[in-house]
């Protein structure tokens, strides 16, 4: 059986860790080596969520910018889903998770959104940040993994989450 084609985004300041986030999902790998991303690189991988269809991800890594609002809103075009990334060591890209949200759902027409704070390895448990994501996570009431590219911590599970809630039409 063929699967479900869906387009997902990642999104989220420069620096992140969105296309560490991917590799690591799809190809289960980490290089700590950093190239920026310039415009949007896609990638794909064939997931198989228990008891329902298989969902192929075209996955969009969209470059990340420091300012909201200033992404192409072309690149959200058609998107069913996306992951918007922030780091939980650097307050300000978990500032800027809502307004990204906001230009998402505007261009989307309120796509499924899941949100990763990524670098939890470089946090403690208490750490400002982390708490920062998770209350804000909260009040948008949204889905949210502290995720690891560098050790896989929680990514797996995040990029299936979007998958289920993509295919669920509730």
């Amino acid at each position: 059986m063929s699967p479900i084609k869906k387009k997902i985004c990642l999104l989220g300041d420069v620096g992140v860790g969105k296309t560490s986030l991917i590799r690591r999902f799809v190809e289960n790998i980490f290089d700590d080596s950093y190239l920026t991303t310039i415009g949007v690189k896609v990638s794909q991988k064939r997931i198989s969520l228990t008891g329902e269809k298989d969902v192929l991800m075209m996955i969009w890594d969209v470059e990340g910018f420091n300012k909201p609002g200033v992404v192409s809103p072309n690149y959200f075009m058609g998107a069913a889903g996306a992951m918007v990334v922030c780091d939980l060591s650097r307050q300000e890209s978990i500032e800027n998770l809502e307004p990204v949200i906001r230009d998402f759902h505007r261009i989307s027409n309120k796509g499924k959104i899941v949100l990763a704070g990524n670098k939890a390895d470089l946090v403690g448990a208490s750490h400002p940040g982390r708490l920062l994501f998770r209350e804000t996570a909260r009040q948008l009431e949204l889905p949210f993994f502290e995720t690891s590219a560098l050790n896989g911590q929680n990514v797996a599970a995040c990029f299936e989450t979007l998958g289920r809630k993509i295919i669920d039409p509730s």
